[in-house]
């Protein structure tokens, strides 16, 4: 076991010697980072455009959606909690809901709806809007003034409000 650790030691000391004889390392200079090159012009022009694109699409998008700020402006601007004429209220809420989606499908999809079938079209148009539950309150409201049908109207409200932010 001695002879091994003398052996070892031996090995050692050879080595150490040999290090000290070699040079020291030769290092080169570190390389400079610079935005300098081609590549970086391009990748900086692509993404400026890619940024120009978008921002057009978002104004687009925004300029096209317009009717839906204004269509909840003034469903938000009705004043259903105070106001004592139900009929009044919502044939401004269909009015309102006539006139988005005569903006939006056209005056000829839209125009000969009434009835069942109007609430039918609102339906299939917006996502989770069921106006057919509000038939009764939407086609008799001249009849009813009670408080049973100011909460349901307040419930029309909501449903309107919902289609005017999902319809398609």
């Amino acid at each position: 076991m001695i002879h091994l650790l003398h052996i070892h030691a031996i090995v050692l000391i050879k080595l150490k010697v040999q290090l000290d004889e070699l040079e020291p390392l030769f290092e080169p200079q570190p390389i400079l980072f610079s935005f300098n090159t081609p590549a970086w012009y391009i990748l900086g022009g692509l993404l400026l455009l890619f940024l120009s694109y978008m921002s057009i699409i978002q104004i687009k998008k925004y300029k096209k959606n317009r009717y839906r700020r204004d269509g909840l402006k003034l469903l938000n601007s009705l004043d259903t909690s105070k106001s004592k004429d139900i009929n009044s209220i919502i044939n401004q809420i269909r009015i309102l809901l006539k006139q988005l989606a005569i903006r939006k499908y056209g005056r000829q999809k839209v125009a000969s709806l009434y009835g069942e079938d109007w609430l039918k079209f609102l339906e299939s148009k917006g996502k989770d809007t069921p106006f057919l539950q509000n038939t009764i309150l939407i086609n008799q409201a001249t009849f009813l003034n009670t408080e049973k049908e100011k909460k349901e109207l307040m419930k029309l409200v909501e449903v309107s409000r919902k289609w005017i932010k999902t319809h398609a």
